[in-house]
């Protein structure tokens, strides 16, 4: 993994509230959070959140640097293809529920319940 795979915070937001939501649930073996595209949903897309371990990194990922070690990875094909110009943060409701909230450009439509969408 080189700086030629960091993406600026021009090309995709992650904001404080998301960093801290982020590295608050990494445990110390862990280097980063992978989100990544995923085809499921009735909209069709999905985001997709995996855990990646030290040494499970992909070459090819591109990254952005939550602090304290980590990283946001984000496979490169899923950036390209509709991940490109998106704003990732993290909100909590006046209920107490919590979430990760992605504002992204490129999503052309979503399902009734919200939760897949269209590129």
């Amino acid at each position: 993994m080189t700086e030629h795979n960091r993406l600026s915070e021009s090309q995709l937001i992650v904001t404080d509230a998301a960093k801290v939501r982020f590295l608050s649930q990494m445990p110390e073996a862990v280097v980063g959070i992978r989100m990544s595209l995923s085809k499921k949903g009735c909209g069709g897309n999905m985001y997709d959140y995996k855990i990646i371990e030290a040494g499970r990194e992909d070459a090819l990922d591109l990254y952005v640097d939550l602090g304290a070690g980590k990283k946001l990875f984000i496979p490169a094909m899923d950036f390209f293809t509709g991940l490109s110009g998106s704003v990732v943060d993290f909100m909590e409701d006046d209920l107490g529920n919590m979430n990760i909230r992605i504002t992204n450009p490129n999503v052309k439509g979503a399902c009734g319940c919200g939760e897949s969408f269209t590129l």
